[in-house]
């Protein structure tokens, strides 16, 4: 099997190595990046066309953005390289790759974190920087459109699919238009809770002390509060006014955004008679701008004290319509929620990536009585609800663009690539 790419250095792609994939991609065909061209962190842009690597270089403190066709592994662009902060630990750095998308133009975005300033006489300050390039751009010393610096910065950003990246920084929260440079401070008085609140201001405790900015959307932030959650901004909303169905009436229960994703407010409730991490949680999806209740579904708590559900990052399909985080899955469109968390006739389904048919991958999950466990690779029909199990041996994709899909050691049930290869590429069939 032969690449049919231009690899790095004017060489072909790299040809992938025949692996036994889902019906549907060409295991024949495809190509591959080997570890010795230095290419990590693969990412698919929106759109699904190109998918985007990060080479770092320990020596000169740099990071180097390099955007590849998806289907040919052909060279798009490559980037100058850019310089990061000094580690605040002193050591080797390295820059965070993500994408993102503004006004319909999509954005590659390198982000690190680090320390600034120190000359011997002034002390060094936290400071994360970012630089946004262009999906669509071409050559081989492509500079970013837009370089960004956060002081105070405590981690790494947060990047949004609407161009915002949000940092947690001291002392405020502060979020940064990676396109524009915009740099936004959000002090707790940008982040109360409107005032028709019902309940935020009488009892125990105000529910907007401590606020935690999640997001930064069109219409105003998204916070967390004490056990509630609301939109800031003109014509807010608070999630106490207007309870769903099945939900619990305590006072401690708690409601929390945990995603912002596809323009929409993704968060969880707990359910009656669950109070606490026990059982299961309501996942709720909300038009931001009004808060109004679009789709919603019941499942398994996986915010436990290992946190699964948020090591688990969410996917969007390359068109926008399913949205997949760990144990839940949505189809945006037809405003319908799907469940596979562990129940009573069916293992947990942990899913891994989603493609612009509803068809969605992962391993189910099975453990014995001694804590062995067993994984099995399954699809998931956000059309039907059904979860069916694939061909022994057969790998999940890592992520899936519109015509190919990514495959690396996490798409293993029991094993890893085969030796020198970071990932493949396989095409639809």
């Amino acid at each position: 099997m032969e690449g049919d790419g231009k690899g790095s250095g004017g060489g072909k792609a790299a040809a992938a190595p025949e692996l036994k994939v889902p019906a549907g991609f060409d295991a024949g065909k495809g190509w591959a990046v080997k570890e010795s061209e230095g290419l990590t962190s693969p990412v698919v842009a929106p759109g699904g066309d190109v998918v985007l690597f990060v080479r770092q270089d320990s020596d000169a403190n740099t990071a180097t953005v390099v955007a590849r066709d998806l289907a040919t592994g052909a060279v798009r662009w490559s980037g100058t390289p850019w310089k990061m902060p000094v580690s605040d630990g002193g050591g080797i750095n390295s820059a965070a790759l993500s994408v993102t998308s503004e006004n319909g133009k999509a954005y590659a975005v390198l982000d690190a974190y680090g320390t600034s300033g120190d000359d011997g006489v002034n002390k060094a300050t936290a400071v994360a920087r970012t630089a946004a390039y262009a999906v669509d751009s071409s050559g081989d010393a492509v500079v970013p459109v837009k370089e960004s610096e956060v002081e105070g910065a405590t981690r790494l950003g947060a990047m949004q699919d609407d161009g915002t990246m949000v940092f947690g920084t001291n002392p405020d929260p502060t979020a940064v238009d990676v396109v524009s440079g915009a740099v936004t401070a959000y002090p707790d008085t940008k982040l109360k809770a409107p005032t028709d609140a019902k309940g935020c201001y009488e009892g125990f405790s105000n529910c907007d002390v401590n606020p935690e900015l999640v997001a930064v959307t069109p219409y105003g932030p998204l916070v967390n509060g004490v056990f509630t959650y609301w939109r800031g901004g003109d014509g807010g909303w608070y999630s106490e006014n207007d309870r769903p169905a099945g939900v619990s009436t305590d006072s401690d229960a708690e409601a929390v955004v945990r995603l912002y994703a596809g323009g929409r407010t993704l968060s969880t409730w707990e359910t009656k008679g669950q109070p606490g991490s026990a059982g299961e949680l309501l996942w709720t999806v909300q038009d931001t701008k009004s808060g109004a209740l679009e789709a919603s579904v019941t499942c398994e708590n996986r915010y436990d004290g290992n946190d699964a559900q948020n090591k688990n990052p969410y996917r969007l399909s390359a068109n926008g319509q399913y949205l997949v985080n760990d144990v839940v899955a949505f189809d945006l469109k037809a405003k319908k929620g799907y469940c596979v968390g562990a129940s009573a006739a069916r293992n947990r389904i942990p899913l891994a990536s989603v493609d612009n048919t509803g068809t969605a991958y992962g391993f189910a999950t099975k453990t014995d009585s001694v804590g062995s466990v067993t994984l099995t690779a399954a699809s998931l029909s956000l059309t039907t609800g059904k979860a069916s199990p694939l061909p022994k041996g057969t790998l999940v994709p890592a992520q899936i663009g519109a015509d190919a899909a990514l495959f690396d050691d996490s798409s293993y049930a029991d094993g890893q690539l085969p030796d020198g290869y970071t990932a493949v590429f396989v095409p639809r069939s």
